[in-house]
């Protein structure tokens, strides 16, 4: 992980992620308690959805449903497992 100085991302880079997406899922699972299962991540989008009445982008639900499952321990866990399934990432072919 790469931190950075950057407003939108509250400094947090991984490579893989784009910054327009951390701050899109940062805002997306605020609230989230950690750990939590995939489910659980995927669960906190779609209930952000309901509750606040705002569509979540389609992008944002494609990147919680590519998750490997497991439990994560924290929202940069949530994005390394995001990154790890992007198109093109070097460990997409180990799951």
């Amino acid at each position: 992980m790469i931190k950075v100085d950057h407003p939108e991302v509250a400094d947090i880079v991984v490579v893989g992620v784009h910054h327009h997406d951390v701050a899109r899922l940062r805002e997306t699972l605020v609230g989230l308690t950690y750990p939590a299962e995939k489910w659980q991540v995927i669960a906190r989008a779609m209930a952000e959805e309901a509750v606040h009445r705002i569509a979540v982008e389609p992008r944002t639900i494609q990147q919680l449903w590519a998750l490997p499952p497991g439990r994560y321990a924290s929202f940069p866990q949530v994005l390394v497992g995001i990154a790890r399934t992007a198109r093109g990432h070097p460990r997409r072919s180990e799951r």
